[in-house]
């Protein structure tokens, strides 16, 4: 009866997407950031401040990200269509990489990581904000955890999954005879392959999960921030 965590939160369809878009996101960066930067260091053989430079466009367009589908949202945009967008972008992001070879890397990386950043901090504040308003208002502190914890989890997952199916493929492609470069982008080909995949299905999950629960014009109207997302039972 004096539950710390309100657990019905999951019972709104648009918190469940938002939790899925979450995890995609952490998978996202958790996956590409460390496993680029270190391909492209050892197997590429540039330097760390190369690989700075080139990482920087997932900090300028995360912050576009985050400030543009909060307008978004803001302006009664669909919450399905924007959480559906920035997993999207990450997908596409995530693919990108599929194709990214040493003489690729210069082009293919920024592009990437620019995508990966804008989907992934879009997906941070607008999951953040349809999580926060189910909140009861003596409840916002732990309903709020939902996010870095499913964040985390993501990135805990990327970085925990992915690097050994790296290293596995890697492992194989030396074992075929390929050179130790030509092995270390086909192990990363291979284990982005994955995680697009995953980040695929996710996309597909967001969209299904909040296509099930139209909200009706009345409930669209009374809540201007979400405008017409797709949701059950309303917030808070």
């Amino acid at each position: 009866p004096d539950a710390s965590f309100p657990l019905a939160v999951f019972k709104v369809p648009a918190v469940v997407a938002a939790t899925i878009a979450l995890v995609a996101a952490g998978i996202a960066q958790g996956s590409a950031q460390a496993n680029l930067t270190e391909l492209m260091q050892t197997a590429g053989g540039y330097s760390s401040s190369t690989v700075s430079i080139i990482a920087l466009p997932m900090v300028i367009f995360g912050v576009i990200g985050a400030l543009l589908t909060g307008s978004m949202v803001a302006k009664g945009i669909s919450v399905r269509l924007v959480l559906a967008l920035t997993v999207g972008l990450m997908a596409v992001g995530i693919l990108v990489l599929v194709f990214i070879s040493p003489a690729l890397s210069l082009l293919i990386a920024p592009i990437s990581l620019g995508l990966i950043g804008f989907g992934q901090q879009g997906s941070y504040g607008t999951g953040a904000t349809v999580i926060m308003r189910t909140a009861p208002p003596d409840m916002l502190g732990s309903v709020g955890t939902i996010k870095p914890v499913m964040g985390q989890l993501g990135y805990g997952l990327g970085l925990g999954a992915v690097v050994p199916m790296i290293t596995m493929f890697t492992a194989s492609a030396e074992a075929s005879g390929q050179s130790a470069q030509e092995a270390a982008y086909h192990g990363f080909n291979k284990g982005m392959l994955i995680v697009f995949v995953i980040e695929f299905i996710a996309f597909v999950a967001v969209w299904f999960v909040l296509r099930a629960h139209k909200q009706s014009p009345a409930d669209a109207a009374a809540d201007p921030m979400l405008g017409c997302s797709y949701i059950a039972g309303g917030f808070g």
